[in-house]
């Protein structure tokens, strides 16, 4: 049974929208909880969500739907068949050469520098434990 009356629609939406904005305002002026708003959201949701569940597919779409699928189902193994089956290795009509790239000269290597040329600045200290956090009184 298909409903299309637009005032149960509207209705509907209406008092979805209107719990959804008042979760969020009570939510935000600190009236409720976020489980409390989240009880209103899902309501929102449930009754929406239900509305939509009434208007389920009939019998005879339902039987469409079936065909459909069913026919989907059957092309399936034709397709992984296709997927699985080896191509067949096909001979190039004309190789072209591959061009031939210079290399660049390797690079020279200088050595390490000495011990006694490179300076040594300090190392800070890092502490390795610090103070435990102090809760903030309110």
């Amino acid at each position: 049974m298909q409903s299309n009356n637009p005032f149960t629609e509207v209705g509907i939406i209406l008092i979805s929208v209107g719990l959804i904005a008042g979760g969020v305002l009570l939510l935000v002026l600190g009236k409720i909880d976020f489980t409390a708003a989240t009880l209103m959201f899902g309501l929102a949701v449930g009754l929406y969500g239900g509305n939509l569940a009434i208007k389920a597919p009939s019998q005879a779409q339902q039987a469409q739907i079936g065909a459909i699928t069913q026919q989907a189902l059957n092309v399936l193994p034709q397709v992984v068949q296709a997927a699985a089956s080896t191509p067949v290795p096909t001979v190039p009509t004309q190789a072209q050469p591959m061009p031939v790239q210079q290399q660049a000269p390797a690079p020279v290597y200088q050595g390490a520098p000495s011990v006694s040329s490179l300076e040594t600045a300090p190392v800070p200290a890092i502490p390795q434990f610090s103070a435990p956090l102090q809760a903030v009184p309110r």
